[in-house]
């Protein structure tokens, strides 16, 4: 079995007391209910409800687990059947589906004799939590290998057998099991439990701010590199989730500590500064430090180096220091800056972008969660892994692409975009409050996931055949500096077909003279006002991909043969050449007033490739 599925089923036996003495098929139901439908961390997965929902045991049906998902539109019902296997065959599968239908059928007309007592009360409950329009879902998890399992078979084969109920069909083998722990690690903001061997019985040091509290605030013990290498191996990245960054390696760092633990064990708490974790609580009973809600904000170098060193064991172990500081605040967004301001304070090794002081801050963990939400795995620190379902460019993004994007098709930007992104950081500056601020996160993570794919649709697939279809070089040169161009011109028709400009707005963007300053600076106050849209492209646009894609290029070809017009047209001795052109946001402006009669033209005599900028 693959040590990320042992570990998150040992980890599952510290956050859940009753599953402590349970074996691992068993502690596979907790694990596929919680990675798969409590992966939202606004989702709390407590353990009365664990204890319901799983209904595994004699008399079972064939169903090892009922509850309502609550992500879903309509409290969606789903039931799972888990099978903790080294290897499985097609006909295995097909019959645990069989019966699990055939359990659904009897417990929809109430047939109730055959079936345990808890599977009865726990169906009836969550029947009763659907709404009009609730789907009902199966999900089939192993961990065995696909191998070559033929999934397609299994699906045509389950959608004759149930005829015209509508029951969607999930199926996980290891690999996808494997995903789903990782992509749900990385979600989480705390490991839920762990402990650290200490090198002594009692021996800490306790801090308390407000002496006459009776709460300890902080400790600090002498930890077992050994306990932080099993910590490790259970958990990985996610024990860094209030890290302002995962591991990222610095040769001449990581050098001196691997240096320190292969040759001097005995003398590492003299030259390492440790780790810091925080957590929701702690309890040191002899020698065990047990952790709640913990993560480790600084340190990571130390804790990935110790993780991955094979010389360490229980046997071949040493001491470091470990600070532990029990998380303060009277409410999530209190708790989240105080987390934020330690890390800040604890993290000095290594530079850190201004990327990385954002990376924890309550909004960019809330624009994570919605992006999520979206089908976008959005990363929010430097060394986040990327789960397999999200690998294709346009479904993953990091801050600072989300910004640059941002200041491109939200702010109508393209020159700042490319030329000084960093602008986005500037707290004197509108920008990142408009993208990430409470009241627009919401449409601006709609518009990323559009700035998304049509970002990858330039690059992957607009420039080469742009390239075959045009004959003149000098617009092909042009083209392939317009990315950014392309984006604010999207960006532009969402706001312009949904009268997201007044009409006085509109006249001052066309008769501005675009050699004055004055002029310049009240166009661009047009276009970074302008509100926005809740994404750039509307839903039934993702309906038809290849469709979208040629509507795309259609749009795309305008406004680059309209570019490189306006652009040969510059005065010979203003002339740079077009990448430093269309480094300058009054470029594009220009390139709207003199092409905008065109424009309304093109979108009169093209409007249903225009339709999909429409709402």
């Amino acid at each position: 079995m693959e040590k990320e599925i042992i570990n998150k089923l040992d980890s599952l036996r510290q956050e859940y007391s009753f599953l402590a003495k349970k074996d691992n098929s068993y502690i596979l139901n907790a694990c596929v209910t919680q990675v798969l439908f409590y992966k939202n961390p606004s989702n709390i997965l407590g353990e009365n409800d664990l204890k319901n929902i799983i209904v595994d045991g004699t008399n079972d049906g064939g169903i090892d687990c009922i509850l309502n998902d609550l992500d879903s539109d309509y409290n969606d019902m789903v039931f799972i059947q888990c099978k903790y296997y080294e290897k499985i065959d097609r006909d295995t599968i097909r019959d645990a589906l069989s019966k699990m239908y055939l359990t659904y059928m009897n417990l929809l007309e109430k047939k109730f004799s055959n079936f345990k007592d808890d599977l009865i009360s726990q169906y009836t409950d969550c029947n009763y939590e659907m709404e009009d329009g609730s789907l009902v879902k199966f999900v089939f998890c192993t961990t065995a290998p696909k191998n070559k399992i033929k999934e397609k078979e299994i699906q045509k084969n389950f959608k004759d057998l149930i005829g015209d109920y509508n029951i969607k069909l999930e199926i996980l083998f290891e690999d996808d099991l494997i995903d789903k722990i990782i992509e749900f690690d990385s979600l989480r903001r705390t490991v839920s439990a762990g402990k650290i061997i200490l090198d002594k019985a009692k021996n800490y040091l306790i801090y308390n701010e407000d002496e006459s509290d009776l709460y300890d605030d902080a400790v600090i013990v002498n930890g077992s590199a050994n306990s932080i290498k099993e910590l490790y191996s259970k958990h990985h990245l996610a024990l860094f989730s209030q890290n302002l960054r995962f591991f990222v390696s610095s040769k001449n760092i990581d050098k001196d500590i691997k240096k320190s633990i292969s040759d001097y064990k005995r003398k590492f708490w003299y030259k390492n500064n440790g780790i810091t974790i925080i957590c929701d609580d702690y309890d040191i009973s002899g020698k065990e430090l047990k952790l709640k809600g913990f993560s480790i904000i600084n340190g990571g170098q130390t804790t990935t180096l110790i993780g991955k060193n094979d010389l360490i064991n229980e046997k071949n172990d040493f001491y470091l220091p470990i600070k532990i500081i029990k998380i303060q605040g009277y409410n999530d967004e209190d708790k989240q800056q105080f987390i934020f301001d330690i890390a800040i304070a604890t993290n000095s090794q290594k530079a850190i972008k201004p990327a990385d002081l954002k990376a924890n801050e309550p909004e960019q963990v809330l624009f994570s969660n919605i992006m999520r939400q979206n089908g976008v795995f959005y990363k929010t620190k430097r060394g986040e892994v990327i789960p397999n379902d999200y690998k294709e460019k346009y479904k993953n993004c990091d801050l600072a692409k989300a910004s640059k994007l941002g200041l491109a098709g939200i702010y109508l930007m393209p020159g700042t975009s490319r030329s000084r992104p960093s602008i986005i950081y500037d707290d004197k500056q509108p920008y990142y409050e408009g993208i990430f601020g409470k009241e627009k996160r919401d449409d601006s993570a709609l518009t990323i996931k559009d700035l998304l794919f049509i970002d990858n649709y330039f690059d992957t697939t607009f420039k080469k055949e742009f390239a075959g279809k045009t004959t003149k070089t000098t617009r092909i040169t042009f083209a392939n500096n317009s990315r950014t161009l392309c984006l604010s011109f999207a960006g532009f028709l969402s706001k312009y077909l949904n009268n997201k400009f007044k009409e006085d707005e509109i006249k001052k963007i066309v008769n501005a003279d675009y050699k004055t300053e004055n002029d310049i600076k009240e166009v661009h106050k047009i276009f970074i006002n302008s509100p926005n849209v809740s994404g750039i492209l509307n839903k039934r646009a993702y309906e038809d991909l290849d469709l979208l894609r040629s509507k795309l290029y259609e749009v795309f070809s305008f406004i680059c043969k309209q570019g490189s017009i306006v652009y040969s047209n510059i005065d010979p001795k203003e002339k740079t050449n077009e990448s430093n052109w269309l480094k300058s946001d009054t470029s594009f402006y220009k390139v709207i007033a003199e092409t905008f009669d065109d424009l309304n033209e093109e979108i009169e005599k093209d409007h249903e490739t225009y339709s999909i900028f429409k709402k």
